[in-house]
């Protein structure tokens, strides 16, 4: 199978774009309850050198080149998997609309190669099947 290089990494800007605020949405509420319960672990353990040890804005700057980070991640993952359903379900229309010789090409890396190689043996399938049926069609004329 023939190597697919990335064109763009924003293949459908909805559904990365979704994703990417779902994984840093969660990643904001795992960090502000981990921080919630540390700092109350030492606010009630240790509450004169607690208000020393939290320096928010620091805090706060690390956050932000944390979520900088985590989007960055969600974009690429979330390529990794729109870009071949993408792919599937376009391919996917066009064998509906009757073109027999769409195939779906996919990268060796990406998560549904198995999937896009049995539509593809669909496809074959269905072309050939296409190619029979005016043979079948002029057999029963003849009777």
């Amino acid at each position: 199978m023939e190597e697919i290089h990335r064109k763009k990494y924003i293949t459908g800007r909805k559904y990365q774009l979704k994703y990417a605020f779902v994984v840093v949405c969660a990643v904001l509420v795992a960090a502000a309850a981990i921080m919630g319960a540390v700092y109350r672990d030492l606010m009630t353990a240790y509450p004169e050198v607690a208000a020393d040890i939290f320096q928010w804005e620091k805090y706060f700057t690390r956050l932000g080149v944390i979520v900088v980070v985590v989007l960055l991640i969600g974009l690429f993952l979330s390529h990794k998997i729109i870009g071949p359903v993408l792919r599937l379900s376009s391919t996917l229309n066009r064998i509906n609309k009757g073109d027999f010789k769409a195939r779906i090409k996919l990268r060796s890396g990406d998560e549904f190669l198995r999937l896009g190689d049995e539509i593809n043996v669909l496809a074959n399938r269905l072309e050939s099947l296409s190619k029979e049926i005016p043979e079948i069609k002029d057999k029963f004329k003849e009777y």
